[in-house]
């Protein structure tokens, strides 16, 4: 939960950024303002959808480890979905920033605030449990693989 969250802060710093950025900036050479271009808002929309359903995501996996706390059920039952959490978060981070890059263009790519949300947010997916390790677990879990054959050689 605290990785998740912790990818999706960085996320939503992005996206905040970008769209400060897209509001204030117009290119000289055009006279037309960074936000006029629906290429851009579409990055700011795709951007805010993922962001909130991350989000929401996180939220409802919270939720369900406290009633899972309060039932005095184990966490364990909860690897899956928290896969999932870790995966999706991970994942876009990854999108968004690479959005507010993209909408930040030259600015966004110099050492400072964007830069430094990209770099730390493509962290994400690297870090352990990597997201191929978690689509690895979700893919067994989902085909119902025995335990057994997670740990013993098999693929």
């Amino acid at each position: 939960l605290g990785s998740s969250g912790c990818w999706l802060g960085i996320a939503a710093g992005a996206l905040e950024y970008a769209t400060g950025h897209a509001k204030k900036k117009t290119f000289k050479d055009f006279g037309k303002a960074v936000r006029d271009y629906q290429v851009i808002r579409h990055y700011l929309a795709d951007s805010r959808i993922r962001l909130d359903a991350g989000r929401a995501m996180l939220y409802a996996v919270a939720q369900r480890m406290d009633e899972y706390t309060k039932q005095g059920k184990p966490h364990g039952e909860l690897l899956f979905q928290l896969w999932e959490l870790k995966t999706y978060a991970a994942d876009s981070v990854i999108d968004i920033t690479n959005k507010a890059l993209q909408v930040t263009g030259g600015v966004g790519y110099k050492r400072g605030k964007v830069e430094q949300y990209y770099r730390d947010g493509r962290a994400g997916a690297v870090m352990g449990p990597t997201n191929e390790m978690c689509r690895e677990w979700i893919g067994k879990t989902m085909v119902e693989l025995p335990l057994e054959y997670w740990f013993e050689g098999g693929a």
